[in-house]
């Protein structure tokens, strides 16, 4: 038996080998066929390439050849393929004018998703329908109106012109008094040394009310004045009082503030509560205010992660397949890869992030817009992250489970047994030697196992080389990046070890990597460490205040503070009602004390048993009282004898018109005030999530709360918890399950490449593999959602709020699915492009066409299911898997449900789990593979509970369960209370539609009473004069004169 080793191709003139760089290539040439090799011809085909990988090396083509019709034709005639003339292949158009050109290569054109133009519009008028406009408001700036001036000195008036008709006759005395030389001396009892207080109890307000020869009378004007005092110095006190000791909320405007003002006020504890500065700028892009730097692990800039750099040389084909000298290129290109995806990465990130969105309706001050930002960039830092490592991890895993042959044997060795000429291929799995010491010591890369080998450098090759000595840190495994991401990088920090390496290389002037320039890693952080923090070993980010504030911008800043009422306030509004007070208390007065007066003689009189006094009918008829109406005088003069008939008249007049015109403008002013509705607003500050809901019920249409927190975290309010499949969390996907199928395939009779038993561990394997990936992409997926925010200005009912994360989840759960899928498949479609070999033989049959002793081709053939289906076209071909009695190349046992293909994971993804649901159905699956007996410890395996499901059924095909990511059903909930705190509404405001109340429609007229009286009192008299000097003059004219006849007849 030999075992077959696999060499790496060398491109370009041998100046690229596949082992350094898969990106190797070389032009694709066609070649004619023809019996006879060397009369065969060839065409290279303009712009394509192959190389290491078919993939690549389109990758790297262009499209040149297909906008030429004659290269096209060439490509026909050598490949002699016979086009139906209706269907001739028409060449591109060149003069179609495009954003690529003729020479753009395929990695171009793929970057730009192969997309050459991308065509969209936002409509603004369905932009405003969605956003379903409740109300608009403004501020105007503007004088008081005329309204407001007119009734606020109307109300003046009548308060000043009462006060001072009362103060100034008896200031101007007091000071006439003061100035005047006294003629005489006057005694004490003398009334100008009367004390004020005296004069003040003589005074008599009403005196000009009654006749002055009624004592009864004159005593009732006495005390009605000392009432009239009392109450008039309580309700201006009271008032006074009132608007002194009043506070209101005043609202200060600052425009346009410096960031310095902005500092300043918030500094400000008085106002800092109630500071707002609304940005003019509502989202700022991240890259205006936040920059992010990155330092990479050394190694990524050494000439360790390029191993052309190392020039290696001195390669023989005696050294043996697990030998360090022969890893050693593959080993450092593929650390150089992963710094290449790893700054790739990054800088795809960055170039995302930085065109996100810094949302935010309110100027911050410094310390919360650093903890946002710090918030930000941890989040942007995980999010890469975890994005990087899940990319890896589906490539590792896919690659495992799939069986990939690696061209260094280190998972799957190719044995060439027999003898000339009847040789035969036979696959196996490729031994790892554990212990220095001990060559026994092995691990085998059976499916879901993870081999460690530590690299070192071997004996010349034979059956059982001999281990020199091992190279610190460094591992090799079943795969490449198994034992790289098991590595430390611990010898290339020592010169010592560097030296070791470099001479068995025969490499020259390698340098160690200065350990002293580490910042976050230490010389002994494996690679999978480094992986899982993308390589970089140093952020360096910052987020400018500065920028974020200018560009913020704030318009005004506005704050409010509690205050008492201004000395010019007080003055008016006391004033204002001092005057109607005056006026009531005039008329009230006087008639209630008259009406105490009789009702104490009535009682005085029934409590002596004094017969009530005969009053005449006369004075008790309702003609008196009409009479004396009509009587009534409110504009006569002090001394009456002095008026004649025509000025009582006019006096009279003026009274009655004063009378119904007072009244009916205060009629119809309280008819006015009591219809006139007025839209009222009610602020609610800080309110409760109970006080909102009382709100809401009641106020619905006009509730408005303004969030102090505009963006909120999903995190913070909605709750998502998926449910796996139940294979997720069953038996099936143990490692001693998987481990006990392995252990089938070791049948000594022989077991035909479909059995079942052959690849049931990496069917099984896979589907953990599925569970595991998904279970990753979910939580990375919840972590990134739970970080997305949504942009809230003003509260929102339940049932809105719960309608929105509907939606979030539904979009959520299609996006990551996609993703996801779009990954798996994007992985799927680079093993079916690049022709890549299952060591399960599953996809190609390697064989052998001997042409001498000495000499041997190996050919791939495709493997065929289903008697037509080639893997060489199809890679999802597949066929039902079976146990066989080998050698009988016929089913022994048919395994419902689970099917056998071309890789492992088109088969699995076309399976489904019937069986797995039947515990006499899987007992029957472990007696014919016979699980048992190649599995001395015991390992039970219970049946999946099918009414566990929710949305699969028991025959879903698992690549059904794919689309849903393994996940069988969701449990999400909004929680409304806990999106309310994180709103934090400071204030919520509602309007109504009401007439004006009692009480302001009797203050409105109180202090409009004093005023209206006053102007008329002032106005009505000299109108009803005016007018009758008119009429008089008028009626003069137009008077007929009598003419005297007996002096016309003298004359």
């Amino acid at each position: 038996m030999k075992e077959i080793e696999f060499r790496d191709r060398s491109y370009m003139n041998d100046t690229c080998t596949c082992d350094v760089s898969s990106l190797c290539i070389t032009p694709l040439t066609i070649t004619a066929r023809g019996v006879n090799s060397t009369n065969s011809t060839s065409f290279t085909i303009p712009g394509l390439f192959t190389g290491c990988f078919f993939l690549a090396g389109m990758r790297q083509s262009t499209l040149e050849c297909f906008y030429s019709e004659s290269c096209i034709s060439i490509i026909e005639e050598y490949l002699q393929v016979l086009i139906p003339s209706n269907k001739l292949t028409s060449p591109l158009n060149i003069s179609i004018q495009s954003q690529f050109n003729i020479n753009s290569t395929l990695d171009k054109i793929l970057s730009e998703v192969m997309t050459e133009q991308w065509m969209g519009s936002a409509s603004h008028s369905q932009y405003f329908f969605q956003c379903h406009v409740d109300t608009c408001t403004y501020l105007l700036t503007s004088r008081f109106n005329i309204v407001y001036i007119i009734t606020t000195m109307i109300g003046l008036i009548g308060g000043l012109v009462k006060v001072l008709r009362i103060l100034l006759p008896r200031i101007v005395k007091f000071i006439r008094r003061r100035i005047s030389p006294p003629l005489t001396v006057l005694k004490e009892s003398d009334p100008v040394r009367k004390s004020l207080l005296k004069q003040l109890w003589t005074w008599n307000h009403f005196a000009n009310t009654a006749k002055i020869s009624d004592e009864r009378e004159i005593r009732q004007q006495f005390i009605a004045t000392r009432l009239f005092i009392i109450l008039l110095a309580i309700s201006f006190v009271a008032l006074v009082t009132y608007y002194v000791f009043e506070r209101v909320t005043l609202l200060y405007h600052i425009e346009s503030p410096t960031l310095e003002q902005f500092i300043h006020l918030q500094q400000d504890q008085l106002i800092n509560n109630s500071l707002s500065c609304p940005c003019s700028t509502l989202a700022i892009q991240y890259e205006d205010i936040i920059q992010i730097d990155y330092v990479y692990h050394p190694v990524c800039s050494s000439r360790f992660s390029n191993p052309d750099r190392i020039e290696v040389i001195g390669y023989q084909a005696t050294y043996f397949f697990l030998d360090f000298r022969v890893l050693a290129p593959s080993f450092f290109n593929a650390l150089g890869l992963y710094c290449e995806v790893a700054a790739k990465h990054i800088e795809k990130s960055l170039a995302s992030f930085i065109r996100l969105l810094f949302v935010n309706d309110q100027a911050l001050n410094l310390e919360v817009f650093t903890e946002k930002t710090n918030a930000i960039i941890n989040n942007f830092k995980s999010s890469t992250t975890r994005a990087f490592v899940c990319d890896l991890t589906i490539i590792s895993n896919m690659t495992h489970n799939n069986g990939l042959m690696t061209t260094h044997s280190t998972n799957f060795v190719l044995i060439m047994g027999g003898t000339h000429p009847s040789y035969a291929l036979m696959y196996g799995y490729t031994p790892h030697f554990i212990s220095l010491k001990d060559p026994f010591d092995l691990c085998i890369c059976f499916p879901g196992v993870q081999c460690h080998n530590p690299m070192a450098i071997y004996s010349n090759y034979s059956f059982l080389p001999v281990r020199l000595f091992n190279i610190p840190g460094l591992f090799t495994g079943c795969l490449p990046d198994e034992g790289i991401r098991h590595s430390s990088l611990i010898c290339l920090f020592n010169q010592t070890c560097v030296d070791l390496i470099s001479y068995w290389l025969n490499a020259s002037k390698v340098l160690a990597i200065d350990a002293n320039i580490l910042n976050h890693f230490t010389p002994r952080s494996t690679i999978d460490e480094m992986i899982n923090e993308v390589f970089v070993d140093r952020w360096n980010y910052s987020a400018s205040y500065h920028d974020f504030y200018q560009r913020c911008r704030p318009d005004s800043c506005s704050y409010k503070l509690s205050k008492h009422n201004s000395i010019w306030l007080i003055v008016t509004a006391v004033f204002s009602l001092i005057g109607g007070l005056m006026k009531i208390l005039q008329i009230a007065i006087p008639h209630t004390v008259r009406i105490v007066f009789s009702l104490y003689s009535r009682f005085e009189r029934w409590w002596h048993r004094q017969p009530p006094p005969i009053i005449p009918r006369s004075k008790l008829s309702f003609q008196i009282l009409i009479n004396q109406f009509r009587q009534l005088n409110l504009f006569a003069s002090e001394d009456s004898t002095k008026d004649d008939e025509h000025e009582i008249r006019s006096q009279i007049l003026s009274t009655r018109i004063f009378i119904i015109v007072l009244v009916l403008t205060l009629i119809i002013l309280t008819i006015y005030s009591a219809r006139v509705e007025i839209t009222k607003t009610v602020t609610n500050f800080s309110p409760s999530l109970y006080k909102y809901s009382q709100l809401y019920a009641n106020h619905y249409q006009t509730l408005i709360c303004t969030c102090t927190n505009i963006a909120i975290r999903h995190k913070k309010y909605i709750i998502l918890q998926p449910n796996f499949h139940p294979i997720c969390q069953s038996s099936f996907v143990d490692h001693r399950w998987l481990d006990g199928l392995v252990q089938t395939s070791f049948i000594p009779s022989g077991i035909f490449v479909r059995d079942f038993r052959s690849i049931g561990a990496a069917i099984f394997g896979t589907i953990a593999s599925l569970c595991q990936l998904s279970m990753r992409t979910i939580n990375d997926g919840l972590l990134d959602f739970g970080e997305q925010v949504i942009l809230s200005t003003q509260v929102i009912s339940k049932k809105q709020l719960t309608n929105q994360g509907q939606s979030l989840f539904y979009l959520f759960e299609s996006t990551t699915a996609n993703a996801f899928i779009n990954s798996i498949q994007a992985f799927r479609d680079a093993i079916q492009t690049n022709s890549l070999i299952s060591g399960y033989e599953t996809s190609t049959f390697l064989n052998i066409f001997v042409q001498d002793e000495q000499n041997a081709q190996l050919l791939a053939e495709p493997i065929q299911y289903n008697h037509s289906c080639s893997c060489h076209k199809d890679s999802t071909c597949i066929d039902s898997a079976g146990v066989y009695n080998y050698p009988n190349p016929i089913i022994n046992y048919s395994i419902p449900g689970f099917f056998i293909g071309c890789y492992i994971i088109e088969a699995t993804l076309q399976s489904n789990l019937d069986l797995l649901y039947n515990q006499t159905a899987i007992d029957d699956f472990r007696a014919h593979i016979a699980f048992d007996d190649y599995n001395p410890d015991p390992f039970n395996t219970t049946a999946l509970n099918a009414s566990l499901l929710a949305y699969f059924n028991t025959t879903t095909p698992i690549n059904k369960m794919m689309e849903k990511m393994m996940i069988d059903s969701w449990h999400m909930e909004v929680n409304y209370s806990a999106y309310y705190e994180q709103c934090q509404p400071n204030q919520c405001k509602y309007t109504y539609i009401v007439s004006h109340d009692v009480v302001f429609i009797v203050t409105t007229i109180t202090g409009l009473v004093g005023g209206l009286t006053t102007i008329l009192q002032f106005v009505i008299p000299r109108v009803v004069k005016l007018a009758f000097r008119i009429w008089i003059k008028y009626y003069r004219r137009t008077e007929v004169q009598p003419i005297s006849i007996v002096s016309t007849i003298k004359d």
